[in-house]
């Protein structure tokens, strides 16, 4: 919020002409059974948990500061009974659209001797 309200603050020559906030999804997910069927970018979204409910409050807070375009980006999660820890999943997906395409080789921007956490 201070760094927000100081871009607000600014002269309007170095004032930046947005800001941008990348959130991750702390929203309740359209599996659970307490969600709706899926989520449109109209939607009336509830945080999942404590975090959820900060993250959220954080961003509605953001659009109350009075001279500053605010962009909130909320990235896409992979959810459900199949994905470990978030990074499994992808890389299954990844391989299988390799090898539907069958035109290159697979590539990785890390190489296999770095550790991946």
């Amino acid at each position: 919020m201070a760094v927000a309200r100081s871009a607000a603050a600014l002269p309007e020559d170095l004032k930046p002409r947005a800001y941008v906030r990348l959130t991750f999804p702390f929203y309740e997910m359209k599996s659970l059974p307490s969600s709706s069927a899926g989520h449109p970018e109209t939607a009336d979204l509830r945080p999942d948990a404590v975090r959820g409910r900060w993250w959220h409050e954080v961003l509605r807070g953001l659009g109350t500061v009075q001279g500053l375009n605010t962009g909130v980006i909320r990235c896409a999660a992979w959810y459900g009974p199949g994905s470990w820890e978030g990074e499994v999943t992808p890389r299954l997906v990844i391989g299988h659209i390799y090898k539907y395409l069958n035109d290159e080789k697979m590539k990785f921007l890390h190489k296999s001797a770095a550790r991946c956490h």
